[in-house]
């Protein structure tokens, strides 16, 4: 128990002392002690919220009323006791509402804040890394090979992880118009599942496509949308044990085309489920956090946006929602890779 929630505690059993210990013949005070009890109110609202400060003046409301029903303060009339418990209720209401409005405001401008800072960071890096990428791959390409032939494959490998992390990065740069082309979602599942056909063999995982048969169109760069389906199965595929499936599937949903990447994987522990699309948080061994925070970001900034539904142990259902097309669109916004 922290320092404020016993300071509220505190004065609600302060004020409750006075209230039932003094005698009824005091009734300027008793109406005294009955104004005091919005104090632990109002700081359990702008402390805590609508949660704490409704639970506050319930109980205050409680702790208020026997005496009155026993006949013991009859300085109130029964309306003015009414009253008086509505008044605890509704003021608990309003300054929880606000405050919690003010905090998802406040968490909503620091993540804005946050997001262009990464920006400005991944314009100021991306473009250095690109190159470093792009020199080792020539090196390994026109080196000569190495002693150990062995070794190559782990050197791609480190590479193209790298090559998967600046592109992640990349998607944090502030988007420039590109030109889009009519694609079908159901090719983009497709040519993802296809692409990562030999990361679930190799894992014992199966992919599964399960898409919808009257296809969902959208204005993309295939890139762009190709990469992030990737990305996400790839997670998935790393999460899930032998044996196990990973199913990919496309849906139309109103205004959105939905795909969803389901796995068997250890599911996300319920304190996690807030984090899990902020930038750097990742509960996956040597992961940098990036690549879901990026996906929902660009999904965000083209009208989409991404979710998650799990459980812990039945695995997780990442959906990527992705404005359909409709006649007279502009291009999507892209990024540059």
């Amino acid at each position: 128990m922290n320092l404020k929630t016993l300071m509220i505690v505190g004065l609600i059993v302060m004020v409750t002392a006075l209230h039932y210990g003094v005698a009824p013949s005091h009734p300027a005070l008793h109406l005294l002690h009955r104004e005091l009890y919005f104090i632990p109110i109002l700081l359990a609202g702008f402390w805590f919220g609508l949660r704490v400060a409704m639970l506050t003046s319930l109980v205050i409301t409680g702790l208020y009323l026997p005496p009155i029903l026993a006949g013991k303060m009859l300085h109130d009339t029964p309306s003015t006791v009414v009253a008086q418990l509505i008044m605890f209720n509704v003021v608990a209401l309003l300054v929880g509402l606000l405050e919690d409005r003010r905090a998802r405001e406040q968490e909503r401008l620091l993540g804005a804040e946050k997001m262009a800072l990464l920006g400005r960071a991944a314009a100021a890096i991306g473009l250095e890394v690109q190159d470093v990428v792009v020199a080792l791959r020539r090196l390994v390409r026109e080196g000569g090979g190495f002693r150990n032939p062995g070794v190559e494959p782990d050197v791609q490998g480190e590479i193209d992880r790298l090559d998967h992390l600046l592109y992640a990065l990349m998607r944090f740069i502030p988007s420039h118009q590109f030109s889009a082309i009519s694609l079908d979602v159901n090719d983009l599942v497709i040519a993802s599942a296809a692409r990562l056909q030999g990361l679930a063999h190799k894992a014992g995982v199966k992919l599964v496509v399960e898409n919808d048969p009257a296809g969902c169109r959208t204005r993309a760069i295939a890139e762009d949308f190709g990469s992030i389906i990737d990305a996400v199965v790839k997670n998935a595929v790393e999460a899930s044990p032998a044996g196990t499936a990973v199913i990919i599937s496309s849906r139309r949903q109103g205004q959105a085309c939905l795909v969803t990447v389901s796995d068997s994987g250890p599911g996300i522990h319920p304190e996690h489920m807030d984090k899990i699309f902020l930038p750097f948080f990742s509960t996956k061994p040597g992961g940098h956090g990036l690549t879901l925070a990026s996906t929902k970001k660009f999904l965000k900034d083209i009208g989409g946006n991404m979710t998650v539904e799990s459980e812990p142990g039945k695995g997780a259902a990442f959906h990527m929602h992705i404005p359909r097309e409709r006649a007279g669109d502009e291009p999507l916004k892209g990024f540059a890779a």
